[in-house]
C-alpha cells in the first residue's frame, strides 16, 4: 500500500512539473553538437576529450545542451565539415555545430606525452549550413608537462573555446536579444 502511494504521489509530482512547463510557455534550449578533430602525429591519447569535456561543461553552464562525439584523428588539411555531421545533427534537432580541431606537437619534456600547440573552432548553423564563426586560439605558455597539468590546461582550453563560441552566438542574434 505504501509502495502504491508514493509512485501516486511521483506521479503527481511530475504531472505538477510537466502543468508549470506547459503554462510557461514552450520550454526549449538551443543545441550544440560538439565535432573534435585532433592531429595524427603525435598520439594525443585522452587529451582532446579533456577539451571536449571542459567545453561541453561551460556550455551546460550557461543553459546550452551540448552533445558531442567520437574524436576522429585528421590531418589539419583535411579538416572540415562533412554534409553527413549536417544531415545527423538536422535529424537530432541540433541547432549549431562546433568542429573544433587540436594540434599536438610531441613533449620535449615528457616522451609520450602530447604537447597542445592551439585550438581552431568553428561553428556552423545546422539550419542552413552556413559558417556562424570561427575562432582560433593559440599556442599556450607555462604548459605543465604532466598528465595531470596537461588534463587541467586543456579541460581550461575547452572552457575558453566554449566562451569564444557563446560571444559568436551572441553576436549572431538578430537584434542582439535573447541569451545563450
Amino acid at each position: 500500500m505504501k509502495v502504491l502511494s508514493m509512485r501516486r504521489a511521483q506521479a503527481l509530482a511530475l504531472a505538477a512539473v510537466l502543468a508549470a512547463l506547459g503554462m510557461a510557455g514552450k520550454a526549449s534550449a538551443q543545441t550544440v553538437a560538439v565535432l573534435a578533430a585532433e592531429s595524427v602525429d603525435p598520439p594525443a591519447g585522452e587529451a582532446t576529450e579533456a577539451v571536449v569535456s571542459g567545453l561541453m561543461d561551460r556550455l551546460f553552464d550557461s543553459g546550452l545542451i551540448a552533445t558531442s562525439e567520437r574524436t576522429r584523428q585528421v590531418e589539419r588539411a583535411d579538416w572540415r565539415l562533412e554534409p553527413r555531421s549536417l544531415g545527423d545533427a538536422r535529424e537530432g534537432s541540433v541547432d549549431y555545430l562546433a568542429c573544433v580541431y587540436v594540434a599536438y606537437a610531441p613533449s620535449a619534456l615528457r616522451p609520450g606525452l602530447p604537447r597542445p600547440l592551439g585550438l581552431e573552432l568553428r561553428l556552423y548553423r545546422v539550419a542552413d549550413g552556413g559558417l556562424a564563426a570561427e575562432a582560433s586560439l593559440p599556442p599556450f605558455a607555462g604548459l605543465d608537462e604532466t598528465e595531470e597539468g596537461l588534463s587541467r590546461l586543456l579541460r581550461a582550453l575547452g572552457g575558453e573555446a566554449a566562451e569564444a563560441l557563446m560571444n559568436a552566438l551572441r553576436q549572431g542574434r538578430p537584434g542582439g536579444s535573447g541569451g545563450v
